[in-house]
């Protein structure tokens, strides 16, 4: 058996594992918040202001897996239409990352702004 493909399974499997324990962890955190009475910053904001900082995250890890599947195809596989399969998370992760940068940037506890209250100031 190749041991690159050895290697790349065990990480996908650790990433995997890992990104379910962080989330467990996280709402293990927002019950607790919940429970003593205080409600968590992510369920007071509307979806799209909830901060930037997830998205920039979110690009990061996506480009960079996209990254390293490109390069472990290349090297695994050599030339070929298969690099499509890294070059498409690498876009998605550059997408998030321009969402980041050009989107606005809420600040936390500010309120929402819609075209109704902009038109009322």
């Amino acid at each position: 058996m190749n041991w690159m493909l050895v290697l790349i399974t065990v990480m996908v499997i650790g990433m995997i594992f890992l990104v379910f324990l962080m989330r467990y962890f996280i709402h293990l955190e927002r019950i607790a918040m919940i429970r003593q009475g205080f409600i968590p910053p992510a369920l007071m904001n509307p979806i799209f202001r909830r901060g930037s900082f997830g998205l920039l995250l979110a690009g990061l890890i996506t480009g960079f897996s996209g990254l390293a599947l490109s390069a472990g195809l290349f090297y695994g596989l050599g030339e070929g239409f298969w690099i499509i399969g890294g070059l498409l998370p690498i876009g998605v992760g550059a997408a998030l990352i321009c969402a980041y940068m050009f989107g606005g940037h809420s600040t936390p506890g500010a309120p929402c702004e819609t075209s109704e209250t902009k038109e009322q100031s």
